[in-house]
């Protein structure tokens, strides 16, 4: 008996506490959020700018602008310069120059160079002139279509006899060197007439084989208008 009313006891207990917890659960869900606590919120009127009272601002001084032209200082002439009070005329450039230019003097020239500075048709070149200085005063009585193919032609005749030249064999196991001048016409049709040694080089062997060259090479000569008197020397050198 008295187990049984333990039993109840116990049983009572429990379902109490049960349902207490299950109250207190539900009652946290349905409980509603509090209002929020009234504040006191104060309005303040803005003046207007009117009303405002505007700081002074400094007076600042005007700065000098610096758009306004400053005019230079006028130049002092180059024509006149102050020393001692006394103006000094300074001579321009260009009477300098005149004076410069006449102090210079011409030199003098004979009567062939000056014939041979006229404008030509190509310059001459020292073989050219070489070959000229040979004619001496001569060559100031050939006619200018002649002289002009002196100038022109007699470098490329000098040159087509040396491109012909054999030396001799003789000549070169006895070390014979030297220079000789020949002569000679050359005609419009390419003939030569009249072929003579000038001026020997000491040893007939290098002098007969410069007259034998000249037979050969001749047919390769540029050919003039009229007959021409070509001179010519011919080098034989060991090398």
């Amino acid at each position: 008996m008295k187990i049984f009313i333990t039993a109840i006891t116990v049983s009572i207990i429990i379902h109490v506490l049960i349902f207490s917890s299950y109250k207190s659960h539900k009652n946290e869900e349905i409980e509603e959020p509090k209002p929020p606590k009234a504040t006191s919120v104060k309005y303040v009127k803005l003046a207007s700018k009117e009303s405002v009272p505007q700081k002074e601002q400094p007076q600042t001084k005007e700065q000098p602008s610096n758009n306004k032209l400053i005019t230079p200082p006028t130049p002092i002439p180059k024509q006149e310069r102050i020393k001692d009070k006394k103006v000094i005329e300074v001579p321009k450039p260009q009477e300098i120059v005149k004076q410069e230019k006449q102090e210079v003097k011409q030199p003098s020239v004979s009567s062939l160079e000056s014939s041979l500075n006229k404008p030509q048709k190509r310059a001459i070149d020292e073989l050219t002139q070489s070959y000229i200085d040979l004619y001496g005063e001569e060559f100031m009585t050939f006619s200018e279509e002649t002289k002009e193919f002196l100038k022109e032609n007699l470098s490329d005749i000098g040159r087509i006899t040396q491109k012909y030249l054999m030396y001799p064999s003789i000549s070169i196991r006895t070390k014979q060197q030297g220079m000789n001048v020949v002569e000679f016409y050359l005609h419009p049709n390419g003939d030569i007439t009249e072929l003579k040694l000038l001026q020997s080089s000491s040893y007939s062997a290098l002098d007969s084989n410069s007259i034998h060259t000249i037979k050969v090479a001749y047919k390769d000569y540029p050919k003039p208008k009229e007959v021409t008197k070509i001179r010519i020397f011919v080098y034989y050198k060991l090398y």
